[in-house]
């Protein structure tokens, strides 16, 4: 069962290292040398290989469990050692997904259409760029047709995580070296991601909730504004309670309209009064005690404007198109997490 992929910019010489010699002790355990040893550290060992793309390696490492009670491994190990050898070896000169030291974005988009747009736009408008070579390589799996995900979290309607898994797929074998998701509502689904890919996939939620200590340090109390599903999951509670933060909901009624509005929305309607009743929501979250808003919707942010609120407004696309660029660029790859 493969656990994770990381990409090689997440170990420093000392992690390649020690991956390779985990890789040779397990080819000895292959050749007998070392089994009475290796039986005491049972029951689980960490082996690395490469994968292979269109006759280009892979950058990124895949790491795998397995157990030596099954003779049926044994065959699966001696391959992965013999990959692992050859590619710890030679990690210098793997061009794979990344490009002169930056890494290609796989985009999960379509939910909705024009929140993916924007997405790029964002990425675009981040990146320092004077000719087309210097933006980022992004791979964008524009995918409309994903399941309505307030239907799935509910229950009512189709399981969106199976086509969110097929996308990550996609991306990973095109060639992404990590994987971002510009749809709140469907974070809900990322353990179906995670099941079929070990990318790296930064999540949106839990990057917004970390701006807040950037726009707004002395914040207690947080508004939501969310699909009504995704509240339900209490994902976004969480993460803030795991921060030392309130989090501060829209009311039945308010939550409502602001269902309408992102309906709208995504009806194409970004008119004056779409925009104007969307502040008015925002500013009723402010009255009620917010210290600082979360536009948790993609699509919110097509509408409502930070300068138009008396108190900071974090836009999620913009949070997420920042750390984007910034991983793309080499910066620190994201935790695992939910």
């Amino acid at each position: 069962m493969r656990l994770w992929t990381l990409h090689p910019s997440c170990l420093d010489a000392k992690g390649l290292v020690a991956l390779w010699r985990e890789a040779l002790l397990a080819q000895k355990v292959l050749q007998g040398n070392t089994r009475d040893i290796f039986i005491g550290l049972r029951p689980l060992v960490v082996l690395m290989s490469w994968s292979l793309f269109r006759g280009r390696r892979a950058a990124r490492l895949r790491l795998y469990w397995r157990s030596f009670n099954d003779a049926k491994c044994l065959p699966v190990f001696a391959g992965a050692c013999r990959e692992t050898i050859s590619a710890a070896t030679s990690y210098a000169h793997l061009p794979g997904n990344m490009t002169n030291n930056e890494l290609t974005v796989g985009v999960l988009g379509g939910m909705g259409p024009e929140a993916t747009v924007d997405f790029m736009t964002r990425v675009l408008a981040l990146t320092s760029a004077k000719k087309d070579q210097d933006h980022i390589h992004m791979l964008v799996d524009h995918n409309p047709k994903v399941p309505n995900r307030q239907a799935a979290i509910r229950g009512t309607g189709e399981d969106a995580g199976p086509a969110l898994a097929a996308m990550a797929q996609r991306l990973e074998s095109a060639g992404a070296g990590f994987l971002v998701m510009p749809c709140n509502s469907a974070h809900a689904f990322l353990q179906a991601i995670r099941a079929v890919t070990g990318l790296p996939l930064v999540s949106i939620i839990r990057e917004s909730v970390r701006e807040i200590a950037r726009v707004s340090s002395g914040a207690k109390e947080v508004g939501v504004m969310a699909t009504d599903a995704l509240l339900e999951t209490g994902i976004y509670q969480t993460a803030l309670l795991e921060a030392g933060l309130a989090p501060l909901l829209p009311p039945a009624d308010e939550l409502g309209r602001l269902m309408d509005l992102i309906g709208r929305i995504k009806a194409g309607d970004k008119g004056r009064e779409v925009a104007d009743e969307m502040s008015t929501l925002a500013e009723l979250l402010a009255s009620s005690g917010a210290d600082v808003i979360i536009a948790a919707c993609t699509e919110i942010p097509l509408v409502l404007h930070a300068g138009n609120i008396s108190v900071p407004v974090i836009s999620t696309t913009d949070v997420l198109a920042r750390r984007t660029v910034e991983i793309a660029r080499g910066g620190a790859m994201p935790a695992c997490e939910s």
